[in-house]
């Protein structure tokens, strides 16, 4: 049965206290986090960057599927989207913020992950999607939604919290699949499969594909980690 499970960290990561800044430099907050998550959400929901523009350094980039492209022609740029969904995470040690937005309109459907980095004047440094959408492997935006409205995101008590350091430890051996896309490469990454009866993945999984994906057109499956390299990348 064909299953698609969405790949989103959900380990929010609560921090104690922000860190030491310098006398002319703002401390990182949460509201300030989140107004700059809020202002991308609008981004997002118009298809323009114009609502990110007062929150953005002179030298940010955006990097979208693990690639650095010109925000210009990004999602964020080109598709208005109409959400069903929206959560975001603040992380005011790191000074960054992680969101998940899902849109299940069957015109236009998504389902993105977004870090958010700021740099020490809280400006915007880096924008850093995982976009997936229609063609992309066993993608089913409706079911991902599903699943997610079923989460419960109680608060846990104080006394209850495990430290930063045990939760970043957690998240760094979590390992989920971000984005599974048909993508053209030359064998890199990923073993290929062949032949109807296919052959062990990386993850030792067996998938049943046709031997026509070949070399030249494999279907990749990009992995993502939260911890050190995706959420606290």
């Amino acid at each position: 049965m064909k299953l698609w499970i969405l790949a989103f960290s959900s380990l929010a990561l609560r921090a104690s206290a922000a860190p030491l800044a310098q006398e002319d430099e703002p401390a990182c907050t949460r509201e300030a986090l989140i107004e700059a998550a809020d202002a991308y959400i609008a981004a997002q929901t118009e298809g323009s960057l114009d609502a990110l523009a007062a929150f953005l350094a002179e030298e940010w980039i955006y990097w979208e599927d693990n690639e650095e492209i010109d925000p210009s022609t990004s999602v964020l740029a080109t598709k208005a989207l109409k959400l069903d969904h929206r959560r975001t995470n603040a992380d005011v040690v790191e000074c960054a913020s992680y969101t998940e937005i899902i849109s299940a309109d069957p015109a236009k459907p998504y389902v993105i992950g977004t870090q958010i980095r700021h740099g020490a004047d809280l400006k915007i440094t880096k924008i850093d999607s995982v976009a997936s959408t229609t063609n992309s492997w066993v993608f089913d935006a409706k079911k991902t939604l599903d699943y997610v409205v079923k989460e419960d995101w109680f608060e846990i008590p104080e006394a209850d919290w495990d430290d930063r350091d045990v939760i970043k430890a957690a998240g760094t051996r979590t390992w989920t699949c971000g984005v599974m896309r048909r993508r053209r490469t030359r064998c890199r990454g990923v073993r290929r499969a062949r032949g109807w009866k296919g052959r062990r993945t990386r993850d030792g999984a067996r998938r049943r594909i046709r031997a026509r994906w070949g070399c030249r057109r494999t279907i990749t499956r990009r992995r993502t980690r939260i911890g050190d390299t995706w959420w606290i990348r």
